[in-house]
């Protein structure tokens, strides 16, 4: 399987299903876009569960950083 980013092709692990890639990219470009609640099912299993535990656990500390933040700014001004 190939995918196409940003003008290059890339060859994918042939075991990575189309829709956790799908999932994946979704809540990568949530993030990138500064949305840190985006989460990947918990459910899964293999490598493709090892990534998205990752993934969640990442976003949540982005979220927490996130809210945190926030707060300080509101106090600071």
């Amino acid at each position: 399987m190939k995918t196409r980013a940003k003008g290059t092709t890339t060859e994918v692990a042939s075991g990575a299903s189309e829709k956790f890639l799908a999932q994946l990219l979704v809540a990568l470009e949530a993030v990138r876009d500064g949305d840190f609640s985006a989460r990947l099912p918990s459910n899964l299993t293999g490598m493709e569960g090892k990534v998205a535990d990752n993934i969640n656990q990442i976003n949540g500390r982005l979220e927490r950083f996130n809210t945190s933040l926030r707060r300080l700014r509101q106090r600071v001004g």
